[in-house]
């Protein structure tokens, strides 16, 4: 699923799997993963970025 877009300063986000985006600069990346509140109707989201 690794879907990649790559930016002018050379850093870059890509889709780990349906839930983890990976960003990426030089030596450093961030992955973040992104879901959504429990419910039926719930419009928030849940966030949380781990440093790799």
């Amino acid at each position: 699923m690794s879907r990649k877009k790559t930016f002018d300063n050379g850093s870059y986000v890509e889709w780990v799997d349906r839930e983890t985006l990976k960003y990426t600069s030089g030596d450093f990346s961030v992955l973040v993963w992104v879901d959504f509140e429990p419910g039926l109707f719930s419009g928030g989201r849940i966030i949380k970025g781990f440093t790799h």
